[in-house]
C-alpha cells in the first residue's frame, strides 16, 4: 500500500492517514473514559496497561467484524497501538488526575455528595 496517490495532477493522501487520525481520536475518547473510571474507582481499576489492552481488544474486534476476516488482526493491533498509545496515555492520566483532584476537593470527605 502506498500512502499517496496522484489525482488530477495533485498528490492526495490515501485513507491510511485518515485511519490513523481516526484511531488517534478514538484513543483520546477511550483514554478519557478509562481515566475517569480509574479516578472514581482507584482501588479497583488497575494502571494503564489493562485499559489500553481493553481498548486494543475492542478495536481488533471491531476491525475484524468490519473486514469480516481474522487476517486483519495483526495489522489492527500494531497500527492501533502505534497511533493510539500517546493519545490514550495522555487522556488517561489527565482524566485520572482531574477526577482525583475533583474527588479530593468536592468528594464525600468535604461534606459534599457527588
Amino acid at each position: 500500500m502506498t500512502s499517496e496517490v496522484m489525482h488530477g495532477g495533485r498528490i492526495q493522501a490515501l485513507p491510511m492517514v485518515e485511519i490513523a487520525l481516526s484511531l488517534a481520536a478514538l484513543a483520546l475518547v477511550a483514554g478519557a473514559v478509562a481515566g475517569v473510571a480509574a479516578g472514581f474507582r482507584p482501588d479497583r481499576v488497575p494502571g494503564f496497561g489493562t485499559p489500553f489492552g481493553i481498548y486494543l481488544g475492542l478495536l481488533a474486534m471491531a476491525a475484524s467484524t468490519w473486514a469480516q476476516s481474522m487476517d486483519i488482526l495483526p495489522l489492527t493491533l500494531v497500527y492501533g497501538a502505534i497511533t493510539g498509545a500517546l493519545p490514550f496515555a495522555a487522556t488517561f492520566w489527565g482524566a485520572r488526575k482531574f477526577v482525583a483532584q475533583y474527588r479530593s476537593r468536592w468528594g464525600p470527605s468535604s461534606g459534599e455528595s457527588l
